[in-house]
């Protein structure tokens, strides 16, 4: 099930990349807190255009959490963000801001593509705290590590950060900020479609 999936969201982003002028990917990470996974500490995304090549990293701390670290099971790197300055709001206007952004793409003509790694628990989180979706929202998805499984023919689980090392992506540091793993995601999942199937981790 999941390689067939794979294999789908592969193939989309494939002739998605190939009409590139008429879609956007938006990547998405969130940072839960280590000791109650109800608790949002971030959010960050990267908005990538294939026909103007633009790309653009955000990240999100929360206001109402900013007291709240990881460290003792994830390591903590709220304020390492690696592409600009992270911005501190509450959620509420965090999803305000992700939408107003997303809503704009879509008004310019692009059709949004929605990209994480292991993302379906993160956007059932964002859409539980009032992020507005389209209503095929899950029709929308590219999912890296479903697709990595494909490509690389496996069924295990693979982890963002084992990616960016087979990938061969450089310059990876102060990962688990959620801005961060939304770039790297981005990078992952244009890397992988541009993989040949059937090559080996």
């Amino acid at each position: 099930m999941a390689m067939r999936a794979g294999l789908l969201m592969h193939q989309a982003g494939v002739a998605r990349l190939g009409t590139s002028s008429r879609t956007a990917f938006y990547s998405l990470d969130i940072e839960m807190f280590e000791r109650q996974h109800n608790i949002i500490l971030e959010i960050g995304w990267t908005s990538f255009s294939p026909g103007s090549n633009k790309m653009v990293s955000r990240h999100f701390v929360m206001k109402e959490n900013e007291h709240l670290y990881n460290g003792q099971y994830v390591s903590n790197h709220k304020y390492d963000f690696n592409w600009g300055t992270s911005e501190t709001c509450s959620l509420d206007e965090a999803l305000i801001i992700m939408a107003e952004d997303m809503t704009t793409t879509m008004n310019a003509g692009q059709e949004v593509m929605l990209v994480g790694h292991a993302v379906e628990r993160d956007l059932e989180y964002l859409v539980d705290h009032g992020l507005v979706l389209p209503p095929n929202w899950w029709d929308l998805i590219m999912d890296s590590q479903l697709i990595a499984s494909y490509v690389f023919g496996t069924k295990d689980q693979i982890s963002l950060k084992r990616l960016l090392q087979r990938l061969g992506v450089t310059n990876v540091k102060n990962l688990h900020n959620g801005g961060n793993d939304a770039k790297f995601t981005m990078d992952v999942f244009l890397r992988l479609l541009a993989t040949n199937p059937g090559q080996r981790l």
